[in-house]
């Protein structure tokens, strides 16, 4: 985590870089471009930020973080466009991914050029991102969340959350409950962004480290994105509950949604009230699938075939 000074912006925030990196022959930084959980504006997750967060380690990020959303995307782009000029940098590598995962474009940038390259590529990402095939949700189920599928769990952009004081929450998808099942093991018990969701189960609840949780939380500034939600039980007490918790005047069927996680999103189970409201006239049904258990009254994955 050590780093070394090596310049300010002009209100006097330090620009910082990895001690080993800024000591090393070149620098060749690659990332995903994507939308950001936080930031907005045209320069949000990318090179800029790679540059920013990633070689300027906790510090820096502690130090952008206190900056709040609308302006973290200006102080990335100020903060990398210096760094560039005074760290040895040789080129970076903006990766553009589909709505599978999949690798879409890959692009060999010039130091100069990581700003440019982030906003147009960008654009391009916001239009290939996957999404909920339905603008109002009553309860969504998540199998699982992550760091490996997003660095807030959950995908902000998929689940329509932001939970960060003050900033008001996106308009679509609307959804009541979210209920999450587990954490992703190669997270190592960093369960931040568990607080985007409404309930989670006994052994999500137990897998959380709650040192690494919170650094990453208090690093972020995001304090509600790392508040404990109401712990159900197993997986059939805790959808349960969240399906007793949404308000029904006349009993009607709930639009209910059962997903793997926030970034495979190909295949997705939905109750039929749910199916009834889609606006998107791409899906293919393929069978049906109902809720099963088993003796430990843990929810079995449905097989997409």
């Amino acid at each position: 985590m050590e780093v070394d000074e090596i310049g300010k912006l002009a209100d006097g925030f330090p620009v910082l870089c990895d001690r080993n990196a800024a000591r090393a022959d070149h620098i060749l930084v690659i990332n995903r471009i994507k939308a950001h959980t936080a930031v907005t504006g045209p320069v949000q997750s990318g090179l800029c930020k790679m540059c920013t967060v990633g070689l300027g380690k906790v510090e820096q990020a502690s130090r952008l973080h206190r900056y709040g959303p609308s302006l973290m995307g200006q102080i990335i782009q100020e903060v990398a466009s210096t760094l560039v000029r005074r760290a040895p940098f040789l080129a970076g590598i903006g990766i553009v991914e589909n709505a599978y995962g999949e690798v879409a474009r890959m692009e060999l940038v010039r130091p100069e050029e990581f700003p440019r390259a982030d906003a147009s590529l960008l654009t391009e990402a916001l239009r290939l991102m996957a999404k909920l095939p339905l603008p109002k949700i009553d309860l969504l189920v998540a199998e699982e969340m992550g760091k490996r599928y997003s660095g807030s769990g959950l995908d902000t952009h998929v689940i329509g959350r932001w939970r960060i004081w003050g900033e008001p929450e996106p308009e679509s998808p609307r959804i009541q409950r979210v209920a999450v099942l587990r954490l992703e093991p190669s997270s190592h018990g960093n369960a931040q962004g568990v607080g985007l969701a409404d309930l989670i189960t006994e052994r999500l609840f137990r897998e959380i480290d709650l040192e690494k949780t919170y650094k990453n939380t208090l690093t972020s500034t995001y304090l509600q994105r790392g508040m404990i939600p109401i712990v159900g039980g197993s997986d059939r007490e805790t959808i349960e509950k969240a399906i007793f918790s949404i308000p029904r005047v006349r009993n009607e069927p709930l639009k209910i949604a059962w997903i793997k996680n926030t970034n495979e999103l190909e295949y997705i189970a939905l109750s039929q009230t749910a199916l009834a409201h889609c606006d998107n006239g791409s899906l293919e049904p393929l069978r049906d699938v109902d809720w099963v258990f088993d003796e430990e009254e843990r929810l079995t994955p449905w097989e997409k075939g």
